[in-house]
């Protein structure tokens, strides 16, 4: 049997295929336009406000129409994560972005499988990617080593002409 064909790439890009599939048994929440959550404006529940979902910026990330306390200071804010999303705990930076805000579920109320789609559908296109990418890379690892073969091939055969050539004149 040979050995399976694999490189340093192909083990990362199968490895991203590993965490894609994690990352469908729990897809981040995206909510409707329209649908009513809780923003913190500093990443805490000391202050919530109440929000209405204005835009998907993408998965587990909205627009909000914040609703304050007074009508007339109503504020507009994208690109809010949700609180439990697992890039702001391994991201650094996403982090700063947390303290400056994330968003919620109203107490209550919990993510349909509609609110997952989004981030599934991502996914899914994630995984399809990153398939096509094994695939080119494996038949470029294969292409490789069919060429270092053949340079072998000829490298042993010219080192054969080279011997018996030295043979044939020493004889003389």
């Amino acid at each position: 049997m040979a050995a399976e064909i694999t490189n340093e790439r192909m083990d990362y890009l199968r490895l991203r295929l590993v965490q894609f599939d994690n990352m469908k048994k729990l897809p981040l929440p995206t909510p409707h336009i329209g649908c009513s959550v809780v923003f913190w404006p500093h990443g805490d529940a000391k202050e919530p406000v109440a929000a209405i979902v204005t835009k998907q910026d993408g998965p587990g990330v909205v627009g909000l129409r914040l609703l304050r306390h007074c009508s007339q200071n109503n504020d507009s804010s994208s690109g809010i994560h949700f609180k439990n999303s697992p890039h702001l705990a391994a991201n650094p930076n996403l982090l700063k972005l947390k303290n400056g805000g994330c968003w919620d579920y109203c107490e209550g109320d919990a993510p349909t499988q509609k609110h997952g789609k989004l981030h599934l559908q991502e996914i899914d296109r994630n995984i399809a990617s990153v398939q096509e990418e094994l695939r080119v890379e494996r038949e470029r690892e294969i292409q490789r080593r069919m060429q270092e073969e053949e340079r072998q091939a000829q490298l042993a055969i010219a080192a054969g002409t080279a011997k018996s050539g030295k043979g044939e004149k020493q004889a003389v």
